[in-house]
């Protein structure tokens, strides 16, 4: 049996969903529908079976995924054992939102790598739920997130903590009396997959302000253009808006009592392989509050 093919096959059986699974591999699910039939032919028994539109393991396929988990942790104990004695090497991949990923982690990774040319690595510009999601699933080894993970698996640290700030222009200002009155207009605010949208919530409740028409987007960089332009406003954190300190069109009120903390995570049972330990190192050790 192939490694590839049972490796395809225990993700599809933890996922029990082709698309996913070749999302997860980076395979087209025509593929993992042939390496599937290939272990079938292998072993002479149906693995998968759908009934009404859902998939379920057969009993072959239980009594595979169970061997097959236990293939894959031997595999990986095997490796750690071995990665021990020429210290960090392989694979080491770190998701982070693409503001971390542009201002904070490029020169860490340039150190890292001419520390350690023997480690491969990626990185994975994503929101932070997410980023946390492939750290939970192996996807990630590492992960720097906004907000808290809230995880018990994971080992979490906090790297910096920033002011919540309420941005808007001075242009919208000078259209009501009060401003108290800002809820009258646009509130731009981060997608749910934000990890610190309790923070935002919470924020507005401190402040009184009780925004009538809300717009979500997925990206801080448009909401800053947004509140920049007079579309809107929103809170923002006080080192995304470093760059508008000067701004005198541009209008900003600390929200006193919260902060947005930036993290570093991983997994509790991994925190002894050499490639996260020496990478959680380097980023104590240079991470620019």
């Amino acid at each position: 049996m192939e490694l590839r093919n049972l490796r395809t096959f225990q993700v599809v059986a933890e996922h029990l969903n082709l698309s996913k699974a070749a999302e997860i591999l980076r395979y087209t699910q025509p593929t993992i529908t042939l390496q599937l039939q290939a272990l079938e032919r292998e072993i002479g028994y149906p693995l998968i079976q759908r009934i009404r539109k859902k998939t379920f393991l057969t009993p072959a396929g239980l009594i595979l995924k169970e061997h097959v988990d236990q293939i894959f942790d031997v595999m990986h104990h095997m490796e750690l054992a071995l990665q021990t004695m020429q210290g960090p090497s392989g694979k080491l991949r770190i998701a982070a939102p693409e503001f971390y990923c542009a201002h904070q982690l490029t020169p860490i990774i340039r150190d890292y790598f001419r520390l350690y040319p023997l480690v491969k690595l990626e990185l994975i510009s994503c929101h932070s739920k997410d980023a946390i999601r492939q750290v939970l699933n192996n996807e990630a080894e590492f992960a720097i997130i906004s907000g808290e993970s809230k995880e018990t698996e994971v080992e979490e640290f906090v790297l910096d903590e920033e002011e919540v700030l309420l941005v808007a222009s001075k242009d919208l200002l000078d259209e009501i009396p009060d401003p108290k009155q800002l809820g009258r207009f646009p509130f731009f605010m981060h997608h749910d997959h934000c990890n610190f949208v309790d923070v935002i919530t919470e924020s507005l409740a401190e402040i009184d302000l009780h925004p009538e028409w809300i717009i979500e987007s997925g990206s801080e960089a448009a909401i800053k253009k947004a509140v920049l332009n007079g579309t809107g406003w929103a809170l923002l954190s006080s080192k995304f808006m470093a760059s508008e300190k000067n701004n005198k069109s541009l209008f900003s009120l600390k929200i006193a009592n919260r902060k947005i903390k930036t993290n570093g995570i991983y997994l509790r049972n991994r925190a002894n392989e050499p490639n996260i330990l020496s990478f959680y190192q380097l980023l104590k050790e240079n991470w620019s509050a």
